[in-house]
C-alpha cells in the first residue's frame, strides 16, 4: 500500500546517509554529524513543515526543505 512506499522511500534515503556520514549507536544526540542522526532531524523537521493532507511531493517537498534549513 502507500505507506509501504513512503517508509520504503524513508528506508532508502537513511540508508543513503548512513553511508555517506556513517553510523553513531547515539540515537539521542540531535546534534550528531552520522547518517542516521542526520535522517532523523531530517524526518522530523520535515513533519513539522508537511502541509495538511499532504501528499508524496509534499512530504518530500517538506524534507528537502528541512535540509535546507538544518544543513
Amino acid at each position: 500500500g502507500v505507506g509501504f512506499v513512503w517508509a520504503t522511500m524513508l528506508w532508502e534515503m537513511t540508508w543513503e546517509l548512513i553511508a555517506a556520514h556513517g553510523y553513531d549507536p547515539d540515537v539521542y544526540n540531535a546534534d550528531g554529524m552520522a547518517g542516521n542522526q542526520i535522517a532523523m532531524n531530517l524526518v522530523t523537521t520535515g513533519l513539522k513543515l508537511t502541509p495538511c493532507s499532504p501528499g508524496f511531493v509534499n512530504g518530500r517537498d517538506a524534507i528537502l526543505a528541512a535540509d535546507t534549513q538544518l544543513y
